[in-house]
């Protein structure tokens, strides 16, 4: 769904087999999709050559988590901005992500979509009628409308789910309706494994390490 912020509350799936294809898996294609020098988000160490952004929420044990419980206001408006600032390209579902308190996960939500399996791909929602973004990733990203609506992206009209090739930098944007940019990265079908297609719970016992 359009607006749908579902994802971090729900348990994920348990995985009943319980072994590591799921995780070496979701590796796998994480690394092979996110381009050098990017980083990606998943409250722990997955992705060994990439780094995770922002670092305020890198690692996210149970002293981390009950920290980010405890902030206030002003404190976890410091760390919306720090993902707004420099957003990861990738979310890796898993429960730590799914532990954080209910703010950032709706910032979260309304930045990041399913992508393939525990993968979230950024895809920020964009409501102002006018906007001029400092747009921070380059790529193909694929212009998705909640309804029916004339769109216009860097002063050309955009068709419906056109893909555009953007480039960091400043981005115009008129729109009469709420709008999703959706990366689709290069290869996604040829680089994934069917098998897990659907999210999975990734770790069991996720705060015994």
């Amino acid at each position: 769904a359009f607006f749908a912020l579902g994802w971090p509350l729900a348990r994920l799936p348990v995985n009943l087999g319980r072994d590591a294809s799921v995780q070496a898996a979701t590796v796998r294609l994480g690394e092979a999709l996110l381009p050098e020098g990017e980083s990606y988000l998943a409250g722990l160490d997955l992705l060994w050559r990439r780094v995770q952004s922002p670092p305020e929420l890198a690692w996210l044990d149970q002293v981390r988590l009950r920290a980010l419980r405890r902030a206030n206001a002003t404190e976890i408006a410091a760390v919306r901005e720090a993902i707004e600032r420099r957003p990861p390209r990738l979310l890796i579902a898993n429960a730590r992500l799914q532990s954080l308190p209910w703010p950032l996960l709706a910032s979260l939500g309304r930045r990041y979509q399913p992508l393939y399996g525990n993968l979230l791909g950024y895809a920020p929602l964009i409501e102002s009628p006018g906007a001029a973004l400092d747009w921070p990733l380059a790529g193909r990203f694929r212009v998705e409308r909640a309804s029916p609506g004339r769109v216009r992206i860097a002063d050309r009209e955009v068709g419906e789910r056109e893909a555009l090739t953007l480039q960091p930098g400043r981005l115009t944007i008129e729109t009469e309706v709420p709008i999703r940019l959706v990366w689709e990265p290069q290869g996604l079908q040829a680089l994934a494994d069917p098998r897990f297609a659907a999210p999975a719970e990734l770790f069991p016992n996720v705060y015994s390490y």
